[in-house]
């Protein structure tokens, strides 16, 4: 009997992603940190550090100047961070910095570089996923900026809309949330478990609509008001389907 193939790409319907594999193929990365630029680890572009760090260099260059930062009184926490890129970004900025994210190898290399950003312990990251900030002890109204980079794409629809749900909560009043995410420049792309040769690894993520983020933003983050969206970088882009895009919110100071 002929052995079934699940469909990797799914274009237009909906599919489930697997959190496990997701898992397995972040640690990967981190297991390959010293192979890799330190920005290729989660931006990716391996053999292509120069992409990378352009691509990281704009973002900052373009977002840094909508952010209201204060290096005596801004609390940030940065959802899904990875290795703290935005952490490294930040220091000497902002009074104190909190990275996120479900990968322990992740963290353990995003601490090694916030230990050295952060020499008086005022930039940390831990083990929490995106999926479980209402388990953490996280305070309500804590953060005067949260950072969602690069962290919905891995995340299924109902935990997109409970995290941006627990996102409005953690945010002070007048604080803002940062987001940028590679969305579908037309449908609904899934990659599940799709090969890379690029990445030598099997990748998952979901490309949604700039319409489909459009309304989980106005469903979800009740109470802010959106202040800038553009495409971030277009002429850095070399993907057809897909495309990055930012959204900066700001919440009501009532």
């Amino acid at each position: 009997m002929a052995e079934l193939r699940r469909e990797t790409r799914v274009i237009g319907d909906v599919a489930a992603l697997d959190y496990d594999d997701t898992l397995a193929f972040f640690e990967g990365r981190a297991d390959r940190a010293d192979d890799l630029d330190r920005r290729t680890i989660t931006m990716y572009q391996d053999g292509r550090a120069a992409l990378a760090a352009a691509r990281d260099e704009r973002e900052v260059r373009d977002v840094m100047p909508h952010l209201h930062l204060d290096e005596q009184r801004t609390r940030v926490l940065d959802i899904g961070c990875g290795v703290a890129r935005w952490g490294g970004h930040l220091a000497g900025r902002v009074a104190g910095y909190l990275g996120v994210d479900f990968s322990p190898g992740l963290v353990r290399l995003a601490n090694e570089d916030l230990a050295v950003a952060y020499p008086g312990g005022t930039g940390t990251a831990t083990v929490l996923s995106a999926t479980e900030l209402d388990r953490g002890d996280l305070a309500d109204d804590a953060f005067d900026l949260v950072i969602v980079s690069g962290v919905m794409v891995y995340l299924n629809d109902e935990d997109c809309a409970a995290m941006l749900g627990n996102v409005a909560r953690l945010v002070a009043p007048g604080g803002q949330v940062y987001i940028r995410e590679p969305m579908a420049r037309s449908e609904r792309l899934t990659l599940c478990g799709h090969w890379s040769d690029e990445l030598a690894a099997d990748y998952s993520a979901v490309y949604r609509s700039v319409a489909t983020y459009d309304r989980l933003f106005a469903d979800h983050l009740v109470g802010f008001n959106r202040t800038n969206g553009f495409e971030l970088a277009p002429e850095l882009a070399n993907r057809a389907e897909t495309a990055q895009f930012v959204s900066i919110h700001e919440r009501g100071t009532a």
